[in-house]
């Protein structure tokens, strides 16, 4: 068979793989033909660099078991997105528009325009920004369309063999069309709804005279925005109800009048969070009905809605289609106008597996298997009778997105929006002989059970101080919380914190052996006793705190390489790291006391790092819960040095933690 051109690697950005694409080179995809895959002729495209096929899974396809019918598959064709191609070389972007829309790239057919300026553009602009200009004398496309967005929207098409379906909707009317309560809030005045139905006219004659002419519409892209929002990007808020009547009285007549009726009207175009609302609101209402086609979905907030959601609206109402018309805030292509060169990355050439192989008018149809091994999987028939098959294997728990960090050490990077978990392991899972395997040297969190606070300022504050510093307070009047936390044990169990134990002092060899560190205070051991006896104990006791556990010395941590041998296996009962998480410094701490911590939090990148010891702890603390019964261990030969201990949960599950030293 015929072989792809090969990705040119490059790690790219918190160590992802990408291929590089530029004037003279881009990985393209030989065409397929319906004469070529004739018979029992099947075309392979894997868009991984590694593929493990020893565990074979068995699908049956069944074409006569048929679903939906495929709209097709795209981008957007942004201001930014126009910018990014025109600041490549002519060459460039030749390879940039084939890899998308040609036969030999991944063949895009959706297109999706916005009307005027969006949160993707330089600046906030729409396209008649003179005040009052309720004739729209002044309407006119801008720069941004005449110079880059209209030539390659041009491009797109004659490269592809496919016609290109664009669609559109506005982000917002102009500012004085508008009752604006902040950036992101604000509403279309009543007395302008049909003047901003005529907006939309004016938009599509505009792009009909440059020869490019829509498939759809929305009356408003995520018209939840500009109701939720205050500060924000160009954005105008609608309720359901107030943009159903625009749409039956004003634009859906506008439209027809002027030669749009054959426009497909989709509704939402926001989260799926408000399907339910919408599709009742406007597809329950007769004339609304008639007027709409299908629904636009973004994928904001799924974590809060399930899929049933899209299922329940098809089954409500079968004839209308949903689309998905929104990504993450990333692309499938990186530009690199310095370099003269583009990245595709991962999700580049995942797409590809839909819009290349599933060409619109396809249709989803059967797919069984007995046991799918984690493999997502889904079908299709194309209008050429070639059966399409899609697997994507999620077997493996999230991964760790590796990074060098500080001396070659490597680092788990975490974000706003992804960190590498751990599933959930059940007791019933685990029944009989099951048993599972985690290894950290190269997942839900690591389920810490012990939080420890300080009272008052420790080295890892950001200043010196006590929570009463009026000299000679003997009374304690003025004792109080500081901002950093809010008498301390009253106080947080005012808040509905409640401690389970204490230590009398942190490190108390640091205050009698040490001239000059950190907020400190030194006792020695028959010190600190007389005062737990006389005056510690007992004000506990008399004021309701006599159930909290005193644990006594709070000094001297063993290092914890050594946890395994010198901690587990010689009874002690459990483990309190230090900070949670530090800054790329190894702080704050006002007495330059800096050191380390599991996690490494870098503010300015909005990220932070997972280093080795967090997986190392992760062994405890996500596996031997509470309660857990530290057990025997035996093995005949040990010389590899292989520290070991055992664990019986109060489950009767057995935990084996081995370290490799």
């Amino acid at each position: 068979g015929t072989e792809a051109q090969r990705c040119v690697s490059r790690k790219y950005d918190q160590e992802s793989i990408v291929c590089v694409c530029n004037a003279t080179y881009c990985d393209l995809i030989e065409p397929t033909t319906a004469d070529q895959l004739a018979g029992n002729v099947a075309r392979h495209y894997i868009s991984t660099i590694e593929v493990d096929i020893a565990n074979a899974t068995y699908f049956q396809v069944y074409k006569d078991v048929t679903y939906q019918q495929i709209l097709g598959f795209g981008g957007a064709m942004t201001d930014s997105a126009a910018i990014n191609i025109k600041s490549l070389s002519e060459e460039a972007q030749q390879n940039f528009l084939r890899a998308y829309f040609s036969p030999e790239g991944i063949e895009y057919s959706l297109v999706r325009v916005p009307m005027g300026g969006s949160d993707f553009s330089t600046h906030y602009y729409a396209y008649d920004d003179v005040v009052n200009d309720t004739n729209l004398k002044y309407f006119n496309l801008t720069q941004e369309d005449y110079l880059i967005k209209i030539p390659y929207l041009k491009l797109a098409q004659n490269l592809s063999n496919r016609q290109l379906k664009l669609f559109t909707t506005a982000w917002s009317a102009p500012d004085w069309m508008k009752n604006i309560v902040t950036m992101g809030n604000s509403t279309l005045k009543p007395e302008y709804y049909q003047l901003w139905a005529d907006y939309y006219v004016k938009f599509l004659d505009a792009y009909a005279e440059e020869d490019l002419n829509f498939w759809a519409i929305t009356p408003q892209n995520e018209p939840s925005h500009g109701r939720v929002f205050d500060n924000a990007f160009n954005s105008m808020g609608w309720t359901a109800d107030q943009q159903l009547e625009w749409v039956v009285v004003n634009l859906a007549p506008t439209l027809e009048a002027n030669g749009y009726s054959y426009l497909e009207l989709m509704i939402l175009d926001d989260m799926r969070s408000f399907l339910s609302e919408w599709v009742d609101t406007f597809f329950r209402n007769e004339t609304a009905n008639k007027l709409t086609s299908g629904v636009g979905i973004h994928w904001y907030m799924d974590s809060l809605t399930s899929t049933s959601f899209l299922d329940a609206a098809h089954e409500e109402f079968p004839d209308k289609f949903l689309l998905w018309a929104n990504n993450t805030v990333d692309s499938p292509i990186i530009v690199n106008a310095t370099a003269d060169e583009f990245y595709k990355q991962p999700m580049f050439y995942a797409l590809a597996h839909f819009s290349k192989f599933v060409p619109p008018g396809s249709v989803r149809i059967g797919l069984v298997t007995e046991n799918n091994n984690s493999i997502e999987n889904v079908a299709f028939l194309t209008e050429d009778d070639i059966k399409v098959i899609i697997l994507q294997n999620n077997a493996k728990a999230k991964q760790c997105v590796a990074r060098k960090y500080d001396q070659e050490s490597i680092v788990c990077v975490c974000n706003a929006t992804y960190c590498d978990l751990i599933e959930p392991t059940t007791a019933d899972q685990l029944a009989g002989n099951v048993a599972r395997h985690y290894i950290s040297t190269i997942e839900e969190g690591i389920e810490y059970s012990f939080l420890r606070t300080h009272i008052g300022s420790s080295d890892f504050s950001t200043h010196y101080y006590s929570l009463d510093d009026v000299a000679n307070d003997t009374t304690l009047e003025y004792f109080n919380l500081t901002k950093e936390d809010h008498s301390y044990l009253d106080a947080y169990a005012a808040e509905d914190i409640h401690f389970w134990g204490l230590t009398p002092q942190n490190e108390p060899d640091h205050g009698h052996l040490y001239y000059e560190g950190f907020n400190s205070m030194g006792w020695s051991a028959e010190q600190q006793l007389d005062w737990v006896v006389a005056n510690l104990g007992p004000a506990l006791e008399k004021n309701g705190y006599s159930e909290l556990e005193l644990m006594v010395l709070d000094d001297q941590r063993v290092y914890l390489a050594n946890w395994v041998e010198t901690v587990t296996n010689h009874w002690v009962t459990g483990w309190v790291d230090w900070n949670l998480a530090l800054d790329l410094d190894g702080g704050p701490n006002w007495a330059k006391n800096t050191v380390d911590s599991p996690i490494i939090v870098n503010a300015t990148a909005d990220e932070f790092y997972k280093q080795p010891m967090f997986y190392a702890l992760a062994h405890f603390s996500k596996f031997v819960p509470p309660g857990s019964v530290h057990i025997g261990l035996e093995t005949e030969n040990n010389s590899n040095s292989i520290e070991n201990v055992a664990f019986v949960t109060e489950d009767d599950i057995k935990v084996i933690i081995l370290q490799n030293k």
